[in-house]
């Protein structure tokens, strides 16, 4: 049943590393480009960025601002760690397994991100 699903042509999987690079850096550059320190991944759909100097107390408090303001989903990672644990380091992180339409929208609203 599932090869009901599945494209006729095999070149849709050895496309698909590729499409999902270009992807990925494309939104490298549109975080750089917005002032942010994105982590280029090599095995993950996210981007993780550094947000310790933008002046935010939290990461949180930073993804909630990004979300609110500039209409740009991201995700704290301090939620990942437990009470108690070390401190979290202030990082987010941004999936670029999104649609290129999704990517080019949030390029448009980084376009004058500032804190």
């Amino acid at each position: 049943a599932l090869a009901l699903f599945l494209p006729e042509s095999d070149s849709w999987f050895s496309e698909l590393p590729k499409d999902y690079q270009e992807r990925r850096d494309f939104l490298v550059g549109v975080l750089r480009k917005a002032g942010l320190k994105p982590v280029n991944p090599e095995g993950s759909f996210f981007i993780l960025c550094d947000v310790s100097d933008l002046g935010f107390e939290t990461d949180l408090q930073c993804a909630i601002e990004l979300i609110t303001k500039w209409k740009v989903a991201c995700i704290p990672t301090s939620p990942f760690y437990s009470e108690g644990s070390q401190t979290p380091p202030k990082m987010i992180r941004f999936a670029f397994c999104k649609s290129w339409e999704t990517l080019k929208a949030a390029e448009a609203a980084l376009a004058n991100f500032s804190v």
